[in-house]
């Protein structure tokens, strides 16, 4: 049992740890930016969503989405109006990563499957009543404070052509 809570402890340490140095880079740049904990994420674990009842960092950023730091990897989230995504971004957005695409009132209606086109993709949003949807993407937690920080800003940019 001392050997579990052990790698627990430093996996916590090192995913708060690095949820710090991130914000301190990210104020440091200049940009507004808030740490906070929240519960109800989810994680892929033997490729089965698992519901997480405790709380991982996630850092706000104003005006720009957030950037969550998980037990196995980062994700940055967007929220964009409807009216602001077309095929040409969202091509853009889909080569620089692998994305999720979903529902910003309700989290579970999901307009991407791997393999869609943009068009598949602008189809699925265009017939929803949702105002904003939500823009997921997942990067490496091994990844340097500067590598997370740049496809943070890349995608922020890729979003506001």
């Amino acid at each position: 049992m001392d050997k579990m809570v052990q790698k627990m402890h430093a996996l916590l340490n090192q995913t708060y740890e690095l949820s710090r140095n991130v914000l301190e880079e990210l104020t440091h740049q200049g940009m507004q930016a808030t740490l906070k904990n929240y519960s109800g994420h989810y994680i892929k674990i033997n490729g089965q969503y698992e519901y997480q009842a405790y709380p991982i960092p996630v850092i706000i950023v104003e005006e720009v989405g957030d950037i969550g730091i998980n037990l196995n990897q980062i994700h940055f989230e967007f929220f964009v109006k409807k009216e602001e995504l077309d095929e040409f971004k969202v091509a853009e957005l889909l080569e620089e990563r692998d994305l999720e695409f979903y529902g910003g009132k309700n989290c579970l209606l999901d307009f991407y499957s791997k393999g869609d086109t943009p068009k598949q993709v602008m189809d699925k949003i265009g017939d929803s009543d949702e105002a904003y949807i939500g823009i997921a993407c997942y990067t490496n937690k091994e990844e340097s404070i500067e590598e997370i920080i740049t496809a943070f800003i890349r995608m922020r940019d890729l979003l506001k052509k």
